[in-house]
């Protein structure tokens, strides 16, 4: 007779964690009536500093008296909310759209957005400066020196120090007419380094859709869509210095509409989304780029679309985006980790918990251990209209959360009383295979595992482990084969041993244990 005694913890159908979710999703907005956060699909809602604070901007109609307005919430990296909602808008006649924000190390921050009306022609861009205390720095500011047209689409990224740079379309807004992308720098202290300055080379056709980051010393990458091949829509990008510089020429990326992540050092990615197919492209900090255009999982039952990036300070990143009718109810926010390296960490996890009606336009911010929040708009759940939600993330290394016996999931207390010849411990995401059974890293090397009986080490009893991607249940599971039948007593299964199990990307397996009495 053999019995087991195992502690585990079973993974949602199909679902493979790399990250797991600190506390539930919250609300963001306060005030409900009406609509928070439309037409912000192109901007970046959501800002992070090195600590794990962060600030939420949105869009807000009706709120400040005059159609919509811009406002934003900062919380701790606790994911506390640091006092209320507040405006950051000065100027509230008509409409103020599509708020980006950025960060510094210290948790200072930027907010941009356009404004119609307000510099004489049609759309402008404005900004604020904010401390770490939420506090205005000086008054909001026009960053469009040229007027004439639209001038839209702004988004904004910010080094260690608080220097920044705002990019945006430009140009008449017209079936016939061309746009062009431009950016303007400006120091910590909220002072213009020169005017605005054209991005794009190449000037036929349409530009627009730009996107910037930036790394701890000011260097910077702008990508933008243009009507240029690789097309129709391609993606080309130009990397800059910390003094404004262009460093190279621009260059093609792929084809869609483009957002870019920098880590603190200057590796950066691009990730791209055209007619459902997203795409990721990680660089070196020298601009080599890391492998081909990599091309994101897609699911069977709607198309991807609206995807964000963010990055980590060792490279590794992770891309959320919106997928029709995959959880169930209209449109829902998804999410996938990445090696520096462009390899996927595990699968696509479902972001929103509440799935009623439409969840969208997510955007996501990390800190500098990886560790991560998403925010997006709902419809419905706050009761009116669209609201902002969010949901907090802890980037944790690869664990056991599954382990079976004789084909089934063994619980708390179980006793089986069959012979045990294997058993199946399910990880939370793809793990090293390199150098096999003798890899020093790897999930099959016996080296790697511990078996004891009644507190003697037994690993001699372990015969072999092989590794994979079970395409049933799409979980990654090792099989630990015994040289014979367990017999009777008190086991102990240790996936990790003196050798160390590791992720793709080389996080360290943390140990599991998975106790038992046979």
């Amino acid at each position: 007779m053999t019995g087991a005694l195992v502690q585990a913890a079973k993974l949602e159908p199909r679902v493979l964690l790399s990250a797991m979710p600190i506390g539930p999703e919250f609300q963001v907005n306060t005030f409900t009536t009406g609509a928070q956060g439309t037409n912000t699909e192109t901007g970046r809602r959501l800002a992070m500093d090195a600590a794990g604070n962060f600030v939420v901007v949105w869009s807000s109609n009706g709120q400040d008296g005059s159609g919509a307005g811009i406002y934003a919430q900062r919380y701790d990296a606790d994911g506390v909310a640091l006092g209320g909602e507040f405006q950051v808008n000065t100027y509230t006649t008509n409409n103020q759209l599509r708020a980006s924000v950025a960060m510094d190390a210290d948790g200072d921050f930027v907010v941009t957005w356009e404004s119609f009306g307000q510099d004489g022609d049609f759309y402008g861009v404005y900004a604020q400066r904010f401390d770490a205390a939420a506090v205005a720095q000086g008054t909001e500011f026009q960053v469009n020196d040229y007027t004439t047209g639209f001038q839209y689409q702004s988004q904004v990224a910010m080094d260690d120090a608080g220097n920044f740079v705002v990019t945006w379309t430009s140009g008449e807004f017209d079936v016939n007419g061309f746009t062009d992308v431009l950016a303007r720098r400006y120091d910590a202290d909220g002072t213009a380094l020169g005017g605005a300055f054209r991005v794009n080379t190449y000037t036929t056709n349409t530009q627009w859709y730009s996107t910037v980051a930036m790394d701890a010393d000011g260097d910077f990458v702008i990508a933008w869509q243009t009507e240029r091949a690789p097309g129709p829509y391609g993606v080309y990008a130009q990397r800059y210095t910390s003094a404004g510089t262009a460093v190279g020429s621009e260059f093609g990326v792929s084809s869609g509409r483009p957002k870019v992540a920098m880590s603190s050092s200057g590796d950066f990615v691009i990730v791209t989304e055209a007619l459902g197919n997203v795409v990721v492209r990680p660089y070196s900090a020298n601009g080599t780029p890391q492998g081909a255009a990599i091309p994101v999982e897609t699911f069977s039952l709607g198309s991807d679309f609206d995807a964000d990036v963010a990055i980590n300070d060792d490279g590794s990143f992770v891309v959320t985006l919106t997928v029709a009718d995959l959880d169930g109810s209209g449109a829902g926010v998804f999410a996938r980790q990445y090696s520096a390296d462009g390899q996927p960490l595990g699968s696509y996890f479902r972001i929103n918990t509440y799935t009623t009606s439409q969840q969208r336009f997510a955007s996501v911010a990390a800190d500098s251990d990886g560790n991560f929040v998403v925010a997006w708009e709902s419809l419905t759940q706050d009761g009116s209209g669209y609201g902002i939600f969010a949901q907090r993330f802890d980037a944790v290394p690869p664990t056991v959360t599954e382990v079976q016996a004789q084909g089934d999931p063994l619980t708390e207390n179980e006793v089986l009383f069959s012979p045990v010849t294997d058993v199946t411990v399910v990880f939370s995401e793809e793990l090293s295979t390199a150098g096999g059974t003798t890899g020093p890293d790897s999930v099959t090397n016996p080296a790697n595992w511990t078996l004891t009986r009644n507190g003697v080490d037994v690993t001699g009893l372990i015969q072999s482990i092989s590794f994979g991607l079970n395409g049933m249940t799409a979980q990654y599971e090792a099989v630990v084969t015994f040289t014979a039948p367990l017999t009777t007593g008190d086991y102990e299964l240790i996936a990790e041993g003196t050798g160390g199990i590791t992720d793709v990307a080389g996080r360290l397996c943390t140990k599991n244990r998975n106790e038992g009495k046979l």
